[in-house]
């Protein structure tokens, strides 16, 4: 997993923190605080270099806060236009629900990125994405966060399971947590393996298009595992990975 969690500055209390606005309110309190100093140190000279270092005293912290902020910033809009680039090329980009955002904060759809593609406006991604990144942006476009969780079959996850999932069948973690890998279904390299709840957002996902092929390990337990009666698959030998 990337060391850097950017869904945890994307939305939520940690953007609204971060935000402009902060730093603006705390711009506008610098001049009144500035003249609160001055006329403490008028009045008590001694009082200075004391004031002086409590002023001093947030610069390397606020300095770094910033720099991170602005690091956070970067990645997370390349990010999002990678994942804009690489959706109508995923191979299960035609068979996704037209009204379907290829990412979040993204004012395009699905339904126009797949229709310009042919007529070049849609720049590849640069560099060219391997095969094992295809399939990870497969994941993140197909498997989705659902609000409702599913109480289907809800069974014990001890060990890595695989199944195939049914466009908009839903799987709930009810307890504990666990990686999801997909694995192409013609072949190919599989995707990273993604933890939910904590990098999906919620305990429950839902996928928007398939048949999906995942395989589902368990991470913390205890690990309960819900949704529809699922179809199995097994690996080729020497063939599908």
């Amino acid at each position: 997993m990337p060391a850097l969690d950017v869904h945890s500055h994307a939305t939520g209390p940690g953007r609204a923190r971060q935000s402009r606005y902060v730093y603006l309110v705390a711009a506008m309190a610098l001049p009144a605080i500035a003249i609160a100093a001055d006329a403490i140190a008028r009045r008590w000279r001694y009082l200075t270099l004391p004031i002086v270092a409590l002023l001093l005293a947030g610069v390397p912290g606020n300095v770094h806060a910033l720099r991170t902020y602005t690091d956070q910033g970067f990645f997370f809009r390349n990010q999002t236009r990678i994942d804009i680039l690489a959706a109508p090329r995923v191979p299960l980009a035609k068979k996704i629900v037209p009204s379907l955002a290829p990412a979040k904060f993204a004012a395009l759809n699905m339904g126009w990125l797949v229709a310009s593609l042919p007529s070049g406006r849609i720049p590849a991604p640069d560099p060219p994405l391997s095969s094992t990144k295809i399939a990870s942006e497969t994941l993140k476009l197909v498997v989705r966060e659902a609000k409702k969780p599913t109480n289907e079959n809800c069974a014990p996850l001890v060990t890595t399971q695989r199944r195939v999932l049914r466009a908009f069948q839903r799987i709930t973690i009810s307890t504990g947590s666990a990686l999801i890998t997909y694995y192409p279904q013609f072949g190919g390299d599989p995707s990273k393996p993604v933890q939910f709840p904590r990098i999906i957002g919620g305990r429950t996902v839902v996928a928007s298009t398939g048949p999906l092929r995942v395989e589902i390990e368990p991470v913390s337990q205890p690990a309960v595992l819900c949704g529809p009666v699922f179809t199995t698959w097994t690996r080729v030998p020497g063939g599908d990975p």
